[in-house]
């Protein structure tokens, strides 16, 4: 692990975008925040008060956020003060902090940093950033009854009892932290039993993580094509990019150089099986007939499937073209087929004594054994690297639907019912190897069998997680607002198999990591020097690339560009500034969080392609066309209030994957039925679950009929 004296960037990917849900949002509509009261004997009354800080380099920032270099201040700017930006300025001392007894936002990340008593009055702080410190007792934080996020990466922390009990925790990070055995298991699954996000990084320790390369499915173009990513989550490229239909159920051959995979680009109701190179070239169709579920045996020279004409699991020669019918005259379905290490056997699915349960068969023929005696449904997924076991997902029997999970097709069945088990073939015992907290299904192991790939739900959307067995902490691998499915892992990077192909991080080969990266706006390249540490010469691409998450508020930054250079933010607070022009913001296609109230914005065009952006936070600008937010189907918080806006028309375009928070208060909309066209997630689900129209000059229709009709969908609706 890093020193923790080294200001440096984080490389926290995951925790920030959901942590800043109520960030902000609480006086995005309302105006200036009321300032707390003081907490303290001196006057309040704006006087200019000498101000004691024991740390030089806090008091700094203080000044840097306040806009006073020089003098004393008053407590009533001090108390005025809700998000304070403090990250990589060497500051070890927090002793004076607590006169700043109105933050609700508070970053002290890269710094020196062991005591966290000064906090402990911090009764409104809702976002807290300490990574990369020297902390190892939390017990300050235990009374911080609004702290929504924590971010505590690379620190000393090896127990969790103090921050067990926070009511409003919604998102934790605790990467490269030293826990105990206790804390990693029994605490941890706790914290996510109760629903918070919890990112302790790729499982396992510095050093010790997953290597290599997953391919998978996603529908984030539109359609389901074949995506590959290194196992850290970078280096995307899309292998079937082009393609007409949709490709899934990617899977590596053993010698890593070709990928099987299920298509129905040539039309026609049934899919196919196709075969490519690792780069995306050389496509070509393996049988004429139509099937799914490929899997390669592990010498590579046959390929076991599922018939789509009449069922049965089939095992292809590939050299010959010749097949055989593995479960000829059983009843019922077969689906997923899965070879043992030793090429001997195969473990399939099948319903022929009623519900989903594994089955094992010899991979050159005979009868069928059934392996498990589920209540429910047991569906096979990949045998244990040792041979000793099946992995399977245990659950509801509505997953499959040609290899996909049945919630790619039909969103209001969840997966949260199902689980991931291992049943010992020699004893017939099941073991759990996942958290009763952490759904899943379409798991693969890595090459080295360390760590387990899997699909879940478990963050909204599908998405890919790594895991380390037992322990049961995941790490999101791909985080879109998309269907991410069907892992298959390969121990070679993306470099190795496509070097010079298009990535998503942006088109064309990587970008030199020593360019200089030159910002138009003073205040913006303070702000970012002051985020990496770097206080002269020039900044490089190299030292802004791991920034995740930023956040500057009050600076005066008027000129964005030179920000794209922040091509791996996921988070971005730029409030109370005097931006107008976006254009810079184009190209951050890695954006989940996008905080830009109190500002001079009127055109939104250039947000139009950001579809991976759920939080949107536009108010107190001057946008009077909404138009371009009508594509940003990932939306689930988008706040709106006091612009000029009068045609809401458009967001009747909007498609919202799950549910949606929209604020219009103090605009000039009048007529609020486009809202009424907003489908939901499903029937069950409305499209909008809160409403603020405050201030709005609504006509009678949508006050007499829009609003009790939105309530009756189950909207709270705020007038």
């Amino acid at each position: 692990m890093p020193s923790a004296n080294v200001p440096r960037t984080r490389s926290c990917r995951r925790v920030l975008p959901l942590l800043l849900l109520v960030l902000l949002s609480a006086c995005g509509d309302s105006g200036t925040k009321t300032p707390a009261g003081p907490g303290t004997d001196q006057p309040d009354d704006g006087s200019p008060v000498a101000v004691a800080f024991a740390d030089t380099a806090l008091e700094q920032a203080v000044r840097l956020a306040l806009s006073r270099p020089a003098g004393d201040l008053s407590l009533a700017a001090l108390h005025s003060l809700t998000t304070l930006s403090a990250s990589g300025r060497g500051i070890a001392d927090l002793h004076g902090i607590g006169q700043l007894d109105s933050l609700t936002a508070l970053d002290l990340s890269n710094n020196r940093i062991v005591d966290l008593t000064p906090l402990d009055s911090l009764a409104h702080l809702q976002m807290l950033d300490l990574s990369w410190n020297q902390v190892s007792d939390l017990t300050p934080l235990s009374g911080l009854a609004e702290l929504q996020s924590l971010a505590l990466e690379g620190n000393q922390v090896t127990d969790l009892t103090s921050i067990l009990g926070l009511p409003a925790l919604a998102t934790l990070d605790l990467t490269g932290n030293p826990l105990t055995e206790e804390a990693r298991i029994t605490q941890l699954a706790a914290l996510r039993d109760r629903g918070i996000q919890v990112s302790p990084g790729v499982p396992g320790t510095e050093g010790d993580t997953p290597s290599g390369s997953i391919a998978f499915a996603s529908d984030r173009g539109g359609t389901l094509d074949i995506y590959v990513a290194d196992a850290d989550g970078t280096h995307l490229v899309n292998l079937t990019r082009g393609s007409t239909g949709n490709n899934w159920e990617p899977v590596w051959s053993p010698d890593w150089t070709r990928i099987a995979f299920t298509s129905d680009r040539e039309g026609g109701f049934a899919p196919h099986l196709y075969v490519m190179d690792a780069d995306g070239s050389d496509v070509t169709r393996l049988v004429d007939e139509p099937g799914w579920n490929p899997r390669w045996s592990p010498q590579g020279d046959q390929l076991a499937y599922v018939r789509s004409e009449g069922g049965g699991i089939v095992v292809l020669d590939l050299a010959s073209s010749s097949s055989l019918s593995l479960t000829a005259g059983m009843a019922g379905q077969e689906y997923l087929p899965c070879w043992s290490p030793d090429g001997t056997r195969i473990a399939f699915t099948s319903d022929g004594e009623g519900s989903l349960q594994v089955w094992v068969v010899a991979a050159d023929g005979g009868a069928a054994q059934r392996v498990t005696e589920e209540a429910g449904s047991a569906v096979a997924l990949a045998w244990s690297p040792d041979g000793s076991g099946i992995l399977y997902a245990r659950g509801r029997a509505e997953w499959l639907v040609s290899g996909l999970p049945v919630n790619v097709i039909r969103p209001e069945l969840n997966l949260w019912e199902s689980e991931l088990w291992v049943v010992e073939l020699a004893g017939r015992q099941s073991l759990r190897l996942l958290g009763e907290s952490q759904p899943a299904c379409g798991a693969t192991w890595s090459p080295d069998g360390r760590y387990l790939a899997f699909t879940s739900r478990q963050g909204g959307d599908f998405d890919i997680y790594l895991s380390l067995p037992g322990v049961g902490v995941p790490f999101n691998l791909t985080s879109q607002a998309a269907a991410d499915i069907t892992p298959s892992w390969s121990p070679r990077s993306v470099a190795e198999y496509a070097a010079g192909l298009p990535t998503e991080e942006g088109p064309g080969p990587a970008l030199d990591p020593e360019e200089e990266v030159v910002f138009a706006d003073s205040a913006l390249e303070a702000a970012v020097r002051a985020q990496v540490g770097l206080w002269t010469g020039p900044i490089r691409r190299r030292d802004v690339e791991l920034i995740d998450s930023f956040y500057h508020g009050s600076l005066g930054i008027s000129d964005l560009r030179g920000i794209e250079a922040l091509a791996r933010v996921v988070w971005l607070s730029l409030n109370d500034n005097r931006i107008r022009d976006l254009s810079p913001l184009s190209e951050l296609t890695t954006l989940r969080t996008l905080f830009l109230d109190n500002n001079q914005i009127f055109d939104l065009a250039p947000l139009a392609g950001l579809r991976g952006v759920t939080w949107l936070h536009l108010s107190g600008n001057q946008i009077e066309d909404v138009t371009p937010l009508a594509g940003l189907v990932g939306l689930s918080d988008l706040q709106l209030g006091r612009n000029p806006i009068r045609d809401i028309s458009p967001l009747a375009a909007l498609r919202p994957k799950w549910t949606l928070s929209l604020s219009l208060s103090r605009t000039q909309v009048s007529d609020l039925r486009p809202l009424l066209q907003i489908p939901g997630p499903n029937d069950q689900t409305p499209a909008l679950t809160e409403w603020k129209v405050v201030g709005c000059p609504l006509d009678d229709y949508s006050r007499n009929t829009v609003i009790p009709a939105l309530k009756e969908r189950g909207t709270q609706v705020t007038e």
